[in-house]
């Protein structure tokens, strides 16, 4: 099981060896991001992009959703957020399918 990771493998708009090694060294995995501090999981809503993709800096890449529990009462508040792509990549795969519950990086 994969955990404590937003859906998404990314690698840099560059070549690079065939190597897996190489090719291994260079992914990089985007954090769920944490929306409140009480934020343990967050929920993958949709996605505004396929594996293969290129994607600029700023992109829309997915919505997630959380419930929070608000410190001054006992009532839980629901967050919705885009997450846009901050620097210039390739989107090497989906490792979450929409509905589901990952962790937050903290």
């Amino acid at each position: 099981m994969i955990r404590h990771l937003l859906p998404v493998c990314r690698l840099p708009v560059q070549r690079f060896s065939t190597t897996i090694d190489d090719v291994w060294s260079k992914l990089k995995f985007l954090p769920m991001p944490q929306l409140s501090p009480t934020m343990h999981t967050g929920t993958i809503e949709q996605w505004h992009m396929r594996p293969g993709d290129v994607a600029e800096q700023y992109r829309l890449c997915v919505e997630v959703s959380a419930t929070t529990l608000l410190k001054e009462s006992d009532s839980t508040e629901k967050i919705h957020m885009e997450v846009e792509i901050m620097e210039d990549m390739h989107l090497a795969a989906l490792l979450h399918r929409p509905g589901d519950t990952v962790d937050v990086v903290a």
